[in-house]
């Protein structure tokens, strides 16, 4: 799919017929027919009704055009910041976000771009504590991080968590300890993947800590830049890892298993300052009520 395939599906559904919609594209009904059927190769099914009175979409067409609708939104947005960018007035809010929480990063820009189109963003990885700094010295407008008990926002910065996970870690699916809840007794024998120093440390201690708080010290194979290689060195069966959130795309043959001790949840945050637009903070909030946590009340209180 592309975004120009997107948009004439997107044009037939509204015009509700591949003439009318033609017409206003300046196309042939020809080539814009043609577009809708690669686009229908392409999901595996047909994405309209065809009947001699018009189109109107079918059950996945409903679900394409659904997305298609926000893909093409949030590609005409990124076009509109890039050419500001290339301009020389690289304007809009930064916001960085740490090791790890790429994922995280991407739920909070579609949420913006759904809430406040206009909002030009500029995002930045930088490391949890670097973040609560930033912000408040104003270099950037915002920071998504991993809380933990150490990382108590500076004055004139404020907080509230944006996503809560129980614990896991990621075996492969073959392993003795993959088949059910796993603890740390056992795991402090298997060769742990652990998050390398460089813009993780939030995340590092907090795997260190659990081990420490059950009077256990794990077995380091090594050190891993990235979830992605840390799922790919999982994968590949070098140890497991702590650092690969539950949810996020792994490859096939490892499996999230959650821990059986009693451990802190990991907690993602997002902070903010006095000149955060407040289009970002609500786009936060709103992501934080659709992850089922409970958000900051409007004056910004922690929790």
């Amino acid at each position: 799919m592309d975004v120009q395939q997107m948009r004439y599906v997107l044009a037939v559904a509204e015009a509700g017929g591949v003439r009318t919609a033609a017409a206003a594209l300046f196309v042939s009904p020809q080539t814009l027919s043609e577009h809708v059927r690669r686009a229908e190769n392409d999901v595996g099914g047909a994405l309209f009704h065809r009947t001699t009175t018009g189109m109107t979409p079918t059950a996945l067409g409903e679900v394409y055009i659904s997305h298609a609708s926000q893909a093409v939104a949030a590609f005409d947005a990124a076009e509109r910041a890039l050419r500001a960018a290339a301009s020389g007035t690289p304007a809009g809010v930064r916001i960085a976000w740490a090791y790890g929480l790429a994922g995280v990063l991407r739920r909070l820009l579609a949420a913006l771009v759904a809430d406040a189109p206009e909002r030009p963003v500029r995002a930045v990885p930088m490391d949890c504590a670097g973040q609560l700094s930033a912000v408040a010295r104003g270099d950037i407008g915002a920071g998504v991080f991993h809380r933990v008990p150490a990382n108590r926002p500076p004055a004139r910065v404020r907080a509230f968590t944006l996503e809560v996970t129980e614990a896991h870690v990621l075996l492969p699916e073959d392993h003795r300890l993959a088949a059910s809840p796993v603890k740390l007794t056992e795991l402090a024998g298997e060769p742990l993947l652990l998050p390398a120093d460089s813009g993780s440390g939030c995340l590092r201690g907090w795997e260190l800590a659990a081990f420490a708080s059950h009077g256990l010290t794990p077995k380091v194979r090594g050190e891993v830049h990235g979830i992605d290689v840390a799922a790919a060195r999982v994968a590949a069966g070098d140890g497991y890892a702590m650092c690969v959130p539950p949810g996020h795309p792994v490859p096939a043959g490892v499996r999230f298993v959650p821990i059986a001790d009693a451990l802190p949840p990991q907690r993602v945050g997002f902070a903010f300052g006095e000149a955060t637009p407040p289009q970002v903070v609500a786009a936060a909030r709103g992501l934080a009520r659709r992850r089922a946590v409970r958000p900051a009340p409007p004056g910004g209180g922690t929790h």
